[in-house]
């Protein structure tokens, strides 16, 4: 199931980390959570959640690094993401 979730940046940036991406290790693959951060959106989202889209901008077929810098450029505050939970479709 794809939805929206809206998160919120601090100066630890979303608190989770991001696996996966374009020339990952394991290949080309989708952006995932991987680990959610003491404080971070744990109610929201859970590791395993696709990544689909960070506020207007899509992630497909960027590299993690991409993402992590697209998240590092955010403003501080609210952030709306698009999400497909983990084994939903």
């Amino acid at each position: 199931m794809v939805r929206p979730v809206q998160v919120v940046k601090d100066a630890n940036g979303l608190r989770f980390s991001l696996d996966g991406g374009r020339g990952s290790l394991q290949g080309d693959r989708p952006l995932t959570v991987k680990k959610i951060f003491q404080g971070g959106p744990k109610d929201l989202l859970q590791p395993g959640d696709e990544v689909l889209q960070i506020g207007e901008r899509s992630l497909q077929g960027l590299m993690r690094l991409e993402a992590w810098q697209l998240i590092r450029a955010l403003p501080m505050g609210p952030v709306q993401l698009l999400v497909r939970e983990k084994g939903k479709l």
